[in-house]
């Protein structure tokens, strides 16, 4: 579509001159279909690709930045099917762990990885209604507090966000592996302790997405640094208060 066309109003249907950034006939805003003549849509391999480099601590803040200005939820959902899959994998290194007769093996290790990406598939639905529903709240949270952004962009952000979480998660699974607590899991005393280690070693990866979290809705929502970051903690901690640290003190 050339960005001198007429722009077909959402709303009425009314055709607008291209030079209007709210409809003349009924007032709706223009700004999203012209942000969308402007922009490319994303491609799955630029959603790869961010996905790859926002992993890397150097370049997490730079792919930040484009998410706010080209958003797109491929990459994010990526991450927190990931980050789902990963969480399953933990719940199956507890199990696995929890054998009197454990042993790791190559067999053992094949099975703590391929169990998860197939567990992950079916348990996605949960991944998804927990981004959406954080990502729902801090939007809605941005919104009475003069945020300029969309719910779809705030997702995104988001969703990127998260990506610290997954290496975070993928080591701890890996020592817990190695060198965590075995024996019968079903007893509480040796539960409790699992869960406690578990917790602990999450707070790296909670305290980095945190961080990149509220980088996405500075530059999603157009706000100032201060504010984004109390947005964003503000919403985690209510997270952390009923999830993480029962885990933590119980």
């Amino acid at each position: 579509m050339s960005l001198q066309e007429p722009i077909t109003c959402p709303s009425c249907r009314e055709k607008v001159p291209p030079d209007y950034v709210v409809c003349p006939y009924c007032g709706y805003s223009l700004v999203e279909v012209i942000e969308e003549k402007i922009l490319p849509p994303v491609k799955i391999r630029e959603s790869l690709s961010r996905v790859a480099r926002i992993l890397n601590p150097r370049r997490s803040m730079e792919v930040m930045k484009e998410v706010a200005i080209n958003s797109d939820r491929k990459g994010a959902f990526l991450i927190v099917w990931l980050i789902t899959a990963l969480f399953l994998q933990n719940f199956v290194v507890r199990l696995y762990r929890g054998n009197p007769n454990y042993e790791i093996g190559l067999t053992g290790i094949v099975l703590l990885f391929l169990f998860p990406v197939i567990g992950g598939m079916i348990l996605i639905i949960v991944g998804i209604l927990s981004w959406y529903l954080g990502s729902f709240s801090i939007w809605a949270v941005c919104k009475m507090l003069g945020g300029r952004g969309r719910f779809r962009e705030t997702a995104a952000a988001i969703g990127y966000g998260l990506a610290p979480l997954v290496p975070n998660i993928l080591i701890v699974n890996l020592l817990l592996i190695f060198i965590g607590p075995s024996g019968d899991l079903t007893q509480s005393q040796m539960h409790t302790a699992f869960n406690q280690l578990f917790s602990i070693l999450l707070l790296p990866g909670i305290v980095a997405a945190i961080i990149l979290v509220s980088q996405g809705i500075q530059e999603t929502h157009r706000f100032q640094r201060l504010w984004a970051i109390a947005i964003t903690v503000g919403v985690a901690s209510v997270y952390l208060f009923f999830f993480w640290v029962p885990n933590v003190l119980t």
